[in-house]
């Protein structure tokens, strides 16, 4: 299980709209899709960095075909081989990620999963995105809950209980739309074996918009002049300090 380690020095979100507040949506918001490739524009790099100095690359040298995501690296330091995630596909519904083999329904996203000899169950809203996770024999789960606005109001857990996600806050006055389609599942409590497979596009649809705070872990966004994320500053009073995320776009 990958969890935030050491953390980072914090910097505050900023945005050309108003100092220190995003912008809202506007009507060419591509927010909600799902994967790399969400929102029109690909993710390159997606990186955590640690107040040593230190790199944890989450997502780096991704391999496309056209706009499905084939392969990604995800390790310490450098990107390399080693840690190259692949994914493939066969008999229409079935995807395989190494020796791990999905059943996928009709839009293209899990619904059971063979995660080396133990089974997982997912399940969808109209919308596309996940409402519920579990392992067949009960024991992990998660339920996720979403308001009107296709966003993430609550995710309880077997391994992190409940907690709360905000959108807004004193400087973040309307709500951040996600345009490049960010699910960080791990940071977030929804998911923390296999959270980033999300990026091969087969985990649903991401949330409409960005979240400040989940549970007692604040998230601090900068965004570039498209509305694309390029930093999330992550500051969880559970962990270690402060993580700063770095995004880099095609």
């Amino acid at each position: 299980m990958k969890k935030l380690k050491i953390f980072g020095m914090a910097m505050l979100a900023m945005f050309a709209c108003v100092n220190f507040t995003a912008c809202s949506d506007d009507d060419d918001d591509n927010g909600g899709g799902g994967g790399a490739a969400a929102g029109g524009r690909k993710l390159k790099t997606m990186y955590r960095e640690s107040h040593g100095g230190s790199k944890y690359y989450e997502f780096a040298d991704a391999k496309w075909n056209g706009n499905k995501l084939i392969s990604f690296t995800d390790g310490d330091d450098a990107p390399d081989e080693e840690n190259r995630m692949t994914i493939t596909y066969s008999d229409g519904n079935k995807a395989f990620i190494g020796d791990y083999e999905l059943t996928l329904n009709a839009k293209g996203y899990a619904e059971t999963a063979d995660f080396g000899g133990s089974e997982y169950i997912f399940s969808y809203n109209q919308a596309g995105q996940m409402v519920n996770w579990e392992s067949g024999d009960g024991d992990e789960y998660c339920t996720i809950s979403y308001n009107s606005d296709g966003d993430i109001i609550n995710a309880r857990s077997s391994y992190e209980g409940s907690k709360s996600f905000t959108y807004t806050n004193a400087e973040v006055t309307s709500p951040i739309a996600n345009k490049g389609g960010i699910m960080m599942l791990g940071d977030w409590g929804i998911m923390w074996d296999w959270e980033y497979y999300y990026w091969f596009g087969i985990y649903g649809a991401a949330t409409k918009h960005l979240p400040v705070r989940v549970g007692d872990a604040t998230f601090s966004w900068t965004l570039d002049s498209q509305g694309y994320p390029t930093q999330c500053v992550v500051d969880d009073p559970e962990s270690e300090g402060i993580a700063t995320y770095h995004f880099e776009w095609e």
